[in-house]
């Protein structure tokens, strides 16, 4: 098994399957579709994200996502938190950094590199 998917955090904590398997499988997830998407605000949006990149820090392996769907209910402000989130490449490659690993980058063609 590569990749665990999904890490549904309504049923499993992230924190303690990344302690017992981080470094040997990744994992696909962790952003709740029964919780913090349809019923959080956008900052608890946000900070779920990065708290779930700083839990896989050692490591690595994570791609943060809702676990299913986002069902109608889901309001669109959270949806574009999460995105916003992800987009936080300097933050995101910076983290990588700090926990010694190396990293790249692969944009696509049409990505303005400047913002």
């Amino acid at each position: 098994m590569d990749v665990l998917n999904p890490v549904q955090p309504e049923s499993m904590d992230f924190k303690e399957v990344y302690r017992e398997f981080g470094g040997s499988v990744s994992f696909h997830g962790t952003i709740g579709t029964q919780t913090t998407m349809p019923f959080g605000t956008p900052d608890e949006v946000r900070a779920k994200v990065f708290e779930h990149m700083e839990i896989a820090k050692p490591f690595g392996g994570l791609l943060p996502a809702p676990t299913h769907l986002l069902e109608p209910e889901v309001p669109w402000e959270n949806i574009l938190a999460y995105v916003e989130a992800c987009r936080d490449l300097p933050g995101t490659l910076r983290a990588i950094r700090e926990a010694g690993m190396r990293c790249g980058v692969t944009l696509n063609p049409a990505t303005p590199l400047e913002q």
